[in-house]
């Protein structure tokens, strides 16, 4: 086919990218740190309303002279406990209060990645009292 000839192109190479200002960088970092926080809140929260619904559906099991408690094993001997609240602090730590079978009070704060527990039908103190309900979601209640 003819027609006009036409010389070549000539490649340009890249040019480089100017780099980024400090202003840049740090608006970047604020908006990564603020999507990861957002990421690890919302796996919190639904981490402690697993839990609670698993915790609640393992309470109806149980008769009027039993109640939920929690048994850990990791800290080097068997720690029983009366869950009676659950909540949490953002982003990833939940926290398990509650009574110990001796009657002391007791916090447990747990990092989401290392939960690990039992949950155990234990005898009521005073089975002549009404049942208390369980506080499963809000106890620590989110940070501002």
């Amino acid at each position: 086919m003819a027609g006009p000839h036409r010389p070549p192109r000539k490649l340009v190479p890249p040019q480089p990218v100017p780099a980024a200002t400090a202003e840049f960088q740090e608006a970047m970092a604020r908006r990564y740190a603020a999507e990861a926080s957002a990421r690890e809140t919302a796996a919190v929260d639904k981490t402690r309303d697993r839990l609670a619904r698993l915790i609640t559906e393992f309470d109806t099991e149980l008769d009027d002279s039993e109640e939920v408690g929690m048994q850990l094993a990791s800290f080097g001997q068997t720690v029983v406990f009366r869950i009676e609240e659950i909540g949490y602090l953002e982003p990833s730590l939940l926290i398990f209060s509650g009574e110990s079978e001796t009657g002391g009070r007791v916090r447990l704060v747990q990092h989401v990645s290392q939960l690990s527990f039992l949950l155990v039908a234990l005898k009521r103190s005073d089975p002549s009292e009404p049942k208390k309900p369980l506080v499963l979601g809000y106890a620590a209640g989110p940070t501002a």
